[in-house]
């Protein structure tokens, strides 16, 4: 449709948006007009983000409880929806000797109840009231977080509260989560790199308790009892080693009177010190090296660890700079790393650089490099030394400085658009002994780094007598099973895969609180956008998306797709690659690409004062894109090392296999990223073409969330996306139903913990039964802690540390798919009880109460989901691509508490009834497992 005129249309009338800015400033948004106020846009000159004026920090209030509770309140208006999280100041640093992971293991068992409210209760009320909650354990804290409406904080905190004195404990409970504990610790082994990665450390602290893994060293984990968990509870358990912090619609006078009534009679824990005290490290007089070798290593690695201070640890400035150090060599594709290892002189795949500020002792410096096939370890150090002798010698050019930091305090300023990452970053913080004025007080740290000061981080800190360098190796020894020849696609790689059929495992038989105004915008050129204005934080988000993806690559050029999406940001029109990143650099503009099977999608996020530039770049990416053959053979060459990663990997394995499985030769049973053989074929070309087929207007979908005004919006839609072909050029695909269950393929792989996919058909999403089968789905296996398969694999029995299914809908067909992982003397049991848990909920389908409980839950899921500009923009893109009606976030509550019990068990019976499709990846399993 096309108009001379802007054309907006509104759906709904409630605006959660409309709220105080996170100046703590009342500002009026939602209908307000650009606060340029300059109708010629185009040519308005734009700020710098470096700028003091481009910050717009949140409100923070703290006080503490005569027991010694510090508690945080962050107001950040975002909708009635609160982030609660309780940050202990105890991590696996504090670990008596010879019981690493004790901290780890005790925040797993702090979910198992309290005399008070037995196991499980927690879970339900945090569910019924359409909340989330988890928690994560660090060097130096442990943190319990809970995500729920605003109206329910003063119920979970009273949870909480309870939880830190009164945790009750079983035998049995306790062993089973040990069990859990152990097969997380078998999950981390599967992965080289993060066993490379406890060997470094291990190496780098041979003093310091950070020498040890957060999850603990495994003949450590199994020994543990039920009397070590209280006792290290009752240790540093107690509101004066705790921090409290609360983030969204939240005010000191409405919160504090919660917060004594629920902690306020707790008592201190005298016995805990001022101070924590671990042992330090000698200064190191060697060189060292670690190396690990394995057969499933594609490609090698290079990691470098420097032993650095940490913001604590720093001295006045020392932390900003090695900060902006790190974002300077490591930091995207202007990197000096990456430009110099990777594209002038073609050594390495890819770098990376990484500094920790969050740490109560000294940090890491991290610096890590691929190198190309063939070339020696020994070449990719020397390139990196003079990398690191060259910023030593000589500052950084102002403007490189600048870009730099611009992009670190973009990166901070996006972050106040979630309530949780404002609650991790404050509550970190406070936990490794920084201030809030510390906090607050950081993008202005970061400003005042000076190029000198660069230098001078990178003479001290990087001088090499501090550091470990780890090797990642592929296995040179005699083959074993599953060795790296094993890949994705049985086809290529030659490996014996045996499909079994089994027996057939089944015979027989109100309005959304708080949603968004979304607008329907169609500009005058007729470029049609679902819009939500938003100036709590200054910035837009925007998600696009061209129909076409993986299904319009050629069967011999698989991986096209994924190509292109990559290539896009690497040069166009004028620019070339170098250019075009700077301009991205220079704004903290975040423009990404990405290919699924049916969609090349794209998302764009800015701040409120770059949209002008950033427009335009995505403007010439989507219209003028260069593909450069240096800058195509550079990415080619990333594309096949993933590849060639993903083909050791169980995971990754069992995903290709089972999509193989599914959907045979119907484009959906190939991998979007291509395979070996494919991705090497492809030319510039064939990216070309498939640009000019794919990217134009007739499918084009646009969200967009932010700080930016209708008039303003249609012009910018016009100049970016006006210019693109009319129709686009694609290839039919045919629906397809999935392959008929059961059968079970087995990949042989030497890995220690076994990776089972498995699946079915689904319901598509336009069908009538699509919200029971997400409601049951739900009950069964969803994403989350409270599924029955959550409940019986892993909490009673103990077989797996997660599980879980989802559904998959595709515009040509649907799945649901989950994943296990056990040790292979165990995968049989697994496999048993999945099967039976499948035959349970075909035949009997959910309870009430099950049913009750997850309809609470999916509502609140929408608002949690909905709470960043990102996941609004992304949400809304996802409704057109469905073909859902503008409407429907206001209509998603009604729809979900229509769902009766009739439905949800036909669901199920639809689901499951009909068995599994399965792919097990590992050692042999037994055969209880039926794959012989």
């Amino acid at each position: 449709m096309k108009s001379t005129t802007s054309t907006i249309t509104k759906a709904g009338c409630t605006s959660a948006f409309s709220m105080a800015a996170m100046t703590g400033s009342k500002v009026a948004i939602g209908c307000s007009s650009d606060s340029s106020g300059n109708p010629n846009l185009r040519d308005a000159p734009e700020s710098s983000i470096l700028a003091e004026s481009t910050i717009s920090p949140e409100r923070v209030a703290s006080f503490i409880l005569q027991n010694g509770l510090q508690v945080l309140l962050i107001s950040c208006p975002r909708k009635a929806l609160v982030t609660q999280m309780i940050w202990y100041k105890v991590g696996s640093a504090d670990e008596p000797p010879g019981k690493s992971g004790l901290a780890h293991f005790l925040e797993h068992l702090m979910f198992k109840g309290t005399a008070k409210h037995p196991a499980g209760e927690f879970f339900q009320t945090v569910r019924r009231v359409g909340g989330d909650q988890n928690a994560f354990t660090s060097t130096d804290y442990t943190c319990y977080f809970q995500r729920v409406p605003r109206e329910h904080l003063g119920t979970i905190m009273a949870f909480e509260a309870d939880r830190m004195t009164g945790l009750a404990l079983e035998d049995e409970s306790v062993l089973s989560e040990r069990d859990v504990v152990l097969e997380e610790y078998v999950r981390h082994a599967n992965g080289p790199e993060r066993r490379l990665h406890d060997q470094i450390m291990a190496t780098l602290y041979v003093n310091h308790p950070y020498g040890h893994p957060v999850l603990g060293w495994p003949h450590e984990i199994g020994k543990f009892a039920r009397e070590d968990a209280l006792a290290f509870y009752k240790r540093f358990y107690a509101p004066n080693n705790a921090i409290l912090v609360i983030a969204g619609d939240v005010e000191s006078k409405d919160i504090r009177p919660i917060v004594e009534q629920s902690f306020g009679d707790i008592p201190a824990q005298l016995s805990i010190p001022a101070k924590r005290i671990r042992p330090q490290e000698p200064t190191p007089e060697v060189l060292r090296a670690v190396t690990l070798a394995d057969p499933r290593v594609e490609p090698p690695q290079l990691h470098r660890y420097h032993r650095v201070p940490s913001a604590l640890t720093a001295g006045v400035g020392e932390s900003a700079a090695l900060s902006v150090l790190a974002q300077l060599m490591g930091g995207g594709n202007n990197s000096r790393l990456y430009r110099n290892l990777v594209i002038d002189k073609k050594l390495a795949i890819s770098t990376a650089a990484y500094y920790g500020t969050e740490s109560l002792d000294d940090s890491q410096f991290v610096i890590s490099a691929i190198p190309k096939t063939g070339l020696e370890f020994a070449q990719i150090e020397e390139a990196i030394d003079k990398v690191i002798a060259d910023l030593t010698k000589n500052p950084a050019p102002t403007e490189e400085i600048d870009r730099v930091k611009t992009k670190l305090v973009a990166n901070l300023l996006y972050a106040q658009d979630s309530t949780f990452a404002l609650a991790r970053s404050y509550g970190a913080a406070l936990a490794t002994g920084l201030s809030i004025d510390d906090v607050r007080r950081w993008p202005e740290r970061i400003r005042a780094v000076t190029a000198g000061q660069v230098r001078e981080a990178a003479q001290k800190w990087l001088d090499g007598k501090g550091c470990v360098t780890g090797y990642l190796i592929k296995h040179s020894g005699p083959g074993r099973q599953g060795d790296s020849s094993t890949a994705c696609s049985s086809a290529e790689s030659g490996e014996l895969i045996t499909v079994a059929p089994v027996a057939p495992a089944i015979v027989g038989s109100p309005s959304s609180h708080g949603a968004p105004k979304v607008q329907r915008l169609v500009s005058r050129g007729g470029i049609e956008a679902w819009f939500v204005q938003d100036a709590t934080v200054p910035l837009i988000a925007m998600q696009y998306a061209f129909a076409g993806g993986s299904t319009q690559d050629p069967s011999e050029s698989s991986g096209l797709g994924s190509m292109v999406a990559r290539l896009l940001r690497e040069g166009s029109g004028d620019l070339d690659s170098k250019s075009f990143h700077e301009r991205l650099d220079e704004g903290g503009i975040e423009l990404n690409f990405a290919s699924t099977r049916d969609y090349l999608h794209g998302s764009l996020r800015i701040l409120k004062h770059t949209k002008h530039k950033a427009f335009e770049l995505l403007g010439m990416a989507l219209t003028s894109p260069r593909f450069d053959a240096p800058d195509v053979e550079r990415i080619q060459a990333e594309v096949l090392a993933n590849l060639r990663h993903r083909s050791t990997d169980p995971v990754s394995i069992a995903y290709c296999q089972f999509f193989e499985l599914a959907f045979t030769s119907h484009p959906y049973g190939r991998q979007p990223e291509g395979t070996l053989k494919s991705v090497q074929k492809i030319e510039s070309a064939e990216l070309k073409v498939y640009v000019r087929r794919v990217i134009a207007k007739d499918t084009l979908k646009i969200a967009v969330v932010g700080d930016i005004d209708a008039e303003t919006l249609d012009s910018l839609l016009d100049s970016t996306f006006g210019n693109l072909p009319e129709r686009a050029d694609l290839t039919e695909v045919a629906d397809v139903a999935p392959a008929k269950p059961p059968q079970r393929i087995f990949v042989p792989l030497d890995v220690p913990q076994t990776v089972l996919i498995f699946g079915g058909a689904a319901v598509r999403r336009s069908e009538p039964d699509y919200m029971a089968t997400r409601v049951v789905n739900q009950i069964f296996g969803g994403s989350g802690l409270s599924s029955r398969l959550f409940r019986e694999i892993r909490d009673k029995r103990g077989l797996a540390y997660s599980v879980h299914q989802n559904l998959m809908p595709m515009d040509h067909s649907a799945l649901f798919v989950g994943s296990v992982g056990t040790r292979p003397d165990r995968i049989g049991e697994t496999i048993e009880e999945l099967e039976r848990q499948v035959r349970r909920i075909a035949e009997e389908g959910p309870t009430r109460e099950e049913l009750d409980e997850t309809k609470s839950y999916l509502k609140g899921l929408q608002m949690r989901e909905l709470e960043t500009s990102s996941a609004l923009a992304y949400a809304l893109l996802e409704h057109q691509l469905d073909k859902l009606p503008i409407e429907y976030i206001e209509e998603h509550n009604a729809l979900i508490d229509a769902v009766r019990l009739e439905d949800a068990k036909r669901a199920a019976q639809r689901l499951w009834g009909q068995g599994l499709l399965t792919t097990i990846v590992g050692r042999a399993p037994l055969p209880a497992a039926r794959c012989e």
